[in-house]
């Protein structure tokens, strides 16, 4: 589908794989499965800011805090969370010792800080703290209507989590503590 916004298009090419994006600060943070890169909007390499070659999908997507302070990467490899700062230093490794981290793919960082990964492998959405470094609650175990959940977005408006699956489904979460 092709949606006619008015504005032209822009193309910006990479020379490697794009599994997940983020925008913030004038920013495209684009993640490769390996490596976390940093564009212009221009399409301009400014760096490669993160790299683990331990194992494929290391750095499979990402979510940037508001002040582009901290950027946060699911690992599926390894079943965890790499909070970095905007350098690429680690910050925090998070897993999970109740094996509910399995497989996190998606996340995502809301406005005021509250962050969300959904996790594949143990079909669960979590609430993580806003450093990275523990689990504040699960959100959501076997999410109604998800088969595979692997992406997670805050609607603020109706103060919802809106989760995705790979069978082509969205469901809406209810937050009430929000």
């Amino acid at each position: 589908m092709d949606i006619d916004t008015g504005r032209s298009s822009k193309e910006i090419v990479v020379n490697h794989d794009c599994l997940g994006l983020a925008y913030q600060s004038e920013q495209l943070f684009v993640t490769s499965g390996q490596a976390l890169y940093v564009y212009k909007m221009d399409g301009q390499l400014v760096r490669k800011l993160f790299e683990d070659t331990t194992a494929q999908l290391t750095v499979s997507r990402c979510a940037v805090s508001n002040d582009a302070d901290m950027i946060f990467i699911t690992d599926k490899a390894h079943n965890r969370l790499v909070t970095l700062d905007n350098q690429g230093n680690i910050l925090a490794t998070l897993t999970d010792v109740d094996d509910v981290m399995r497989k996190p793919e998606g996340v995502h960082v809301t406005s005021q800080g509250h962050v969300f990964v959904v996790c594949t492998g143990s079909q669960t959405v979590l609430q993580i703290s806003h450093d990275g470094k523990s689990r504040v609650q699960t959100m959501a175990r076997n999410p109604p209507g998800i088969s595979r959940p692997n992406c997670v977005i805050y609607h603020r408006m109706t103060q919802s989590l809106l989760v995705g699956g790979s069978d082509l489904e969205i469901t809406e979460l209810g937050l009430d503590h929000f």
